[in-house]
């Protein structure tokens, strides 16, 4: 099976934001893709990267589109 990959840098200093990962991470399920990692941005406490992933020939969809950081 062929993949696709996206990376998002994810902040979670407030709740707010955290709601927001929350909705992204909702939003990109019911797309296609999943998470297959976690890692802590260097040098920040309450920025992540987060690692997803779908088979290739999934539809596309707005999800790309997102910001680079929410």
């Amino acid at each position: 099976m062929r993949w696709e990959y996206i990376v998002r840098e994810l902040s979670v200093e407030t709740a707010e934001k955290v709601l927001l990962l929350e909705d992204f991470l909702n939003v990109s399920g019911q797309d296609g893709w999943e998470i297959v990692g976690v890692a802590s941005a260097p040098g920040s406490n309450f920025t992540h990267l987060v690692y997803l992933k779908r088979p290739r020939d999934a539809v596309k969809s707005a999800i790309t589109a997102l910001p680079e950081v929410l």
